[in-house]
């Protein structure tokens, strides 16, 4: 049974706009993933506006090629390498497996 209160509909298409756009997020998104998707959409807009790139070359005193090579090398990790949460979760459950073993 589904429920015809508008909050429903909004949350029907906030489900379809996060499935059709990957940007927008879901729950489960981490700090880490929304940042690196914010600085993916601003530099896909820098190298999309020829103006914006004129003014960064004129701004750090390089051609406007190297700009857009340097704008296209930060698209692959422009906010750094993601945390080690997978590796710190397997330490924990490792220790816990140890300690409860020992209390045996």
């Amino acid at each position: 049974m589904t429920s015809n209160t508008p909050q429903s509909g909004v949350s029907a298409q906030l489900e379809h706009l996060q499935a059709r756009y990957v940007g927008t997020g879901h729950p489960g998104t981490t700090q880490h993933e929304w940042a690196t998707n914010q600085h993916r959409d601003s530099i896909a807009s820098y190298l999309a506006h020829p103006w914006m790139l004129e003014y960064f070359s004129v701004a750090e005193g390089a051609s406007v090629g190297r700009i857009k090579h340097n704008l296209l090398e930060k698209m692959h990790r422009p906010c750094g390498e993601p945390p080690q949460r997978q590796n710190i979760l397997k330490r924990k459950i490792d220790e816990i497996s140890k300690s409860s073993a020992a209390q045996e």
